[in-house]
């Protein structure tokens, strides 16, 4: 969320750098006032709106990960640290909520600022004395200078009854027509927003000084008195008090009013060089625009890392940085070169009652003693100790949305409602509880549901080996011994169970094959996107394509799994009812 804000303003300075550049060395020195406010507001509020938009064309498409498929199959063991990183305290900087503090309280300042001036109107309103209304209302006031804001005209008393009334008035009645205070509106609003960004300041400035050109161009050609009006501009010159608002008539840019209305009145080279400025605008908007063939392809690595998840190992490398201080990212031991993971989250069969069940963490090996870590911050839920089973237990709320719990511990560290940051010992490992060796049991829940911890954990990379851990049993097949006068239908029932999980296990292997197949595609794709300056229909339809038969693949291979899944509760069924005869039978024997 952090990156997509700062990629987001970085594209908005920049095209605002482009446009006001374009602006400043060529378009200001022309008389075309209209095209010039035109250019300005549109230019500014693209710069806004173009980093927000889709481009349906586009250039490249993200690196696809690639992952053979045949390799991962039939892998098993235990998993086992890569690389060691140590997992050291960390001290939280809130740097962003900083930040963000500071940019809300700036912001909110300048809008009370706004309101301020909008006030402050209001007051000098009810002060003037209103004198007509026509299309616009006009008040007498003791200001010293005249302004205008929407249909509202302010004018100097001093100033009505002199030759220059007519044209002061005629100034700004412009400004009323023009809804130059519109601008001025909008101007402060995103002064407010973006506040840290020097072209928006300059953006007004030169909004402003367009503003006063276009009244001025109108008093002349309406008094057709050039020389006349520029000294009712040196006799009204005097310091107006700031306002944001609204426009003042003496403003402070009279040399460069001077210099504008003594320049020579020429549209048709303003219009033809806006004219060749349009590609400019198509070019920013491929350019900067959000890509869609970069999401399709993000889209694309999720579907597949999801497919293969139950082969692959846990080798990610996300900075912990990027994550929410609230989420688990990192192992929850002081790191140790013996440490090994000796259970992994999922099904097992329980190493006491020999029975399958689910594995709802993982168990990490270590000596008793070795440091507990909190995994995020959050708040200390419970602090409990059950002998005949977790042991000494430590359960972590994360703002509601995940739950940590660490388990066979030897002595803990913290208090039931205790705040905890991420990296804080916690506790110590032990053996506190049912096991058979000491290790720390670790488990993450998400919204209530158990998760495997290993994907959670950030500053540790695992691979899988082939040898077992020590002391671990690895749920293989179990062989039963056929008794050959007990129950023939119910052996012969196991083993067309057993082949027909043999012949699925081979059509399970071929869709995995058949997906790494589709994944060499995508990546040769996208190796086509990235080569190609140009992207044809024809491949934007072969990646849509694609993307449907890696649909395909997902669902299949998730249908199989479930109709694996039932034939082995079939055969659990069955083998447990032979298991039964068969203890008939012996005890009958006895």
């Amino acid at each position: 969320m952090t990156g997509d804000i700062m990629i987001y303003l970085m594209r908005m300075v920049f095209i605002q750098a482009l446009f006001y550049g374009l602006y400043w060395f060529l378009f200001r020195h022309y008389t075309s006032h209209g095209l010039n406010r035109l250019y300005l507001i549109s230019s500014l509020l693209l710069s806004v709106f173009i980093p927000l938009i889709e481009n349906p064309f586009p250039k490249e498409i993200a690196h696809i990960p690639y992952v053979d498929m045949t390799e991962l199959m039939g892998r098993s063991g235990e998993v086992i640290p890569v690389n060691t990183k140590t997992s050291e305290p960390l001290h939280h900087f809130p740097t962003w909520q900083i930040v963000s503090n500071i940019y809300l309280f700036l912001m909110g300042l300048l809008l009370l600022r706004s309101l301020l001036h909008l006030y402050f109107l209001q007051k000098i309103k009810h002060q003037s004395e209103y004198v007509r209304k026509q299309w616009f209302k006009l008040f007498k006031t003791t200001r010293p200078s005249p302004f205008s804001f929407f249909s509202n005209v302010f004018i100097p008393k001093a100033v009505f009854d002199t030759p220059a009334f007519e044209q002061i008035l005629e100034h700004e009645c412009v400004h009323v027509r023009q809804l130059h205070s519109l601008d001025r509106l909008l101007l402060d609003l995103l002064v407010a927003l973006f506040w840290f960004n020097p072209f928006i300041y300059w953006y007004r400035k030169a909004l402003i000084e367009v503003h006063e050109f276009q009244a001025d161009a109108q008093v002349i050609k309406r008094f057709n008195s050039r020389i006349a009006y520029q000294e009712i501009l040196f006799a009204q010159l005097q310091p107006a008090p700031y306002s944001g608002l609204v426009s003042h008539f003496n403003f402070r840019t009279i040399k460069k009013r001077i210099v504008m209305m003594n320049k020579s009145q020429n549209t048709r080279k303003p219009k033809l060089i806006y004219a060749l400025s349009l590609p400019l605008l198509v070019m920013m908007l491929l350019a900067f625009t959000s890509r869609k063939g970069h999401e399709s392809a993000a889209s694309i690595s999720h579907t597949i890392e999801a497919v293969t998840a139950p082969f692959t190992t846990s080798d990610r490398s996300v900075p912990i940085q990027d994550v929410s201080r609230y989420e688990p990212s990192i192992l929850p031991l002081r790191a140790s070169e013996t440490l090994k993971i000796t259970s992994a989250f999922g099904s097992r069969r329980d190493p006491f009652t020999n029975k399958g069940k689910l594995h709802k963490g993982i168990d990490l090996s270590t000596a008793i003693g070795t440091e507990v870590l909190a995994t995020a911050d959050g708040v200390v839920e419970s602090v409990d100790h059950n002998a005949d089973g977790y042991g000494k237990m430590i359960v972590l709320n994360h703002n509601h949305e995940y739950l940590t719990v660490y388990s066979q511990l030897s002595d803990i560290k913290v208090r039931t409602g205790e705040k905890i940051h991420r990296g804080e010992v916690i506790a110590l490992s032990g053996n506190s509880g049912k096991s058979t060796g000491p290790h720390l049991h670790y488990e993450v829940h998400k919204n209530g549901k158990a998760v495997d911890p290993a994907a959670y954990i950030h500053d540790y990379e695992f691979r899988f080996t082939n040898e077992p851990a020590e002391g671990i049993e690895i749920d293989h097949e179990e062989n039963i011994n056929f008794n050959p006068d007990v129950d023939k239908e119910k052996q012969i029932a196991i083993g067309n169970l057993q082949q027909s999980l043999i012949e699925k296990q081979k059509s399970l292997g071929k869709i995995q094959i058949s997906i790494s197949t589709l994944q060499k595609s995508l990546a040769e794709t996208q190796k086509s996107f990235s080569t190609n300056s140009l992207i044809t229909t024809e491949m934007l339809e072969t990646l849509n394509r694609q993307r449907l038969e890696l649909h395909q693949q997902q669902e299949k291979l998730a249908m199989a799994q479930e109709e694996m899944a039932r034939e082995q509760s079939r055969l659990a069924h069955v083998k447990r009812e032979l298991n039964q005869v068969l203890r008939q039978t012996n005890t009958r024997e006895e």
